[in-house]
């Protein structure tokens, strides 16, 4: 029996999403099991007793394309639901973020950084928003900062705004690698002055220097339970749902010193925290330029990566392709394919995004 897969328009193109069909599509081909995209659900309807899976942010989005399967008799499966989600006919993957939470605030406090700041709040994401409830939590004196105009400008007057802030945990890591080239311009000691710590990995961050802490989690993983949630279900039809919760690991790293990571449970309360204005996080151009990175990361070898080493110190495509041991022809189709990964039209506009994001260094190898 096939599952089919609907994807939120704005959602589609971000690395999570990627993340995830890339779990989802391992697992499905692992157990033979058809996956079938479908735009919307006023083009096509899944057949009754059918599976859909539901891969967006928006809860409005989540809610109206949940309630329409179930009107139809379709079950589907959520990640980080909307609380109002009815579940009648919705399984649900948690990631465990107040726990999360909890290691963030004991390894912070641990270390004597007292004054965080929970950055790049996406007030339209579910997941971001249960950061937030899981983030007051753990952080009773912590600040939310949410999306102002735009990334740049909320990284812009981030320490402005929070002038005593000693660590900040970023919810994802585009935000996180954006607000470290700001606060690098801003001469800002990292991680003497401000430790740095975000949710999740992307394959560009294997690229940044420092190197990012994270708390990981496994959205490829996410993506194979979704197959192994579906696959439970078309066996067995007695059951109409099911949930499961996901764990997630702090990695240390060089934006909080390489610190060691010790359980040490604290004792938190709810406090209230004051939105700001919000923004189409999904259309800014700092995240937009980062998931374009971030698919260019995902998709080279190594050898790509020393061929725009060796553009940027402007070697000849001839003694490139050379050392390679490749054609020139070679060289230049992967050259090529590069900007259109990256959606540059030139080669001086994929030199830019890469110095403006990986540092000014990050040809010298």
């Amino acid at each position: 029996m096939d599952v089919y897969v609907l994807i939120e328009p704005l959602y589609k193109d971000s690395l999570w999403c990627r993340q995830y069909l890339d779990g989802l599509k391992y697992e499905a081909g692992r157990n033979s099991i058809p996956l079938v995209f479908i735009e919307s659900l006023d083009g096509y309807m899944p057949p009754e007793n059918g599976i859909c899976t539901l891969l967006g942010s928006t809860p409005q989005w989540l809610r109206k394309m949940s309630a329409d399967l179930a009107r139809n008799t379709i079950r589907c499966i959520v990640v980080n639901p909307d609380c109002s989600i009815e579940t009648g006919m919705t399984s649900q993957i948690h990631i465990d973020f107040h726990k999360a939470m909890q290691m963030a605030a004991s390894y912070f406090a641990i270390h004597h950084r007292n004054h965080t700041v929970l950055f790049g709040v996406n007030p339209s994401s579910t997941t971001d928003e249960l950061k937030a409830q899981a983030f007051r939590t753990a952080f009773p004196a912590g600040t939310i900062s949410i999306h102002e105009s735009s990334v740049s400008q909320s990284c812009a007057t981030l320490t402005q705004k929070y002038p005593l802030v000693d660590s900040v945990l970023c919810c994802n890591e585009l935000v996180a690698i954006a607000l470290l080239r700001q606060l690098q311009l801003d001469k800002r000691a990292i991680p003497r002055e401000i430790w740095l710590m975000t949710f999740g990995r992307s394959a560009i961050a294997n690229y940044i220097k420092p190197s990012l802490t994270a708390i990981e989690v496994d959205h490829i993983l996410v993506g194979r339970q979704i197959i192994k949630i579906a696959q439970f279900l078309l066996k067995n039809h007695a059951f109409s749902t099911l949930c499961c919760t996901l764990d997630a690991n702090i990695i240390p790293a060089e934006t909080t010193d390489n610190a060691s990571f010790i359980v040490s449970p604290i004792e938190r309360h709810i406090g209230d925290q004051a939105s700001e204005n919000s923004m189409n996080f999904y259309q800014d151009p700092i995240i937009e330029e980062l998931c374009n990175l971030d698919r260019l990361f995902s998709s080279i070898l190594p050898s790509d990566f020393t061929l725009l080493q060796g553009v940027a110190n402007n070697r000849k495509y001839a003694e490139i392709a050379e050392s390679l041991g490749m054609s020139e022809n070679a060289i230049k189709y992967r050259m090529k394919r590069m900007m259109g990964l990256a959606e540059v039209d030139h080669r001086l506009a994929m030199l830019s995004l890469l110095e403006r994001y990986l540092g000014e260094d990050w040809a010298k190898g």
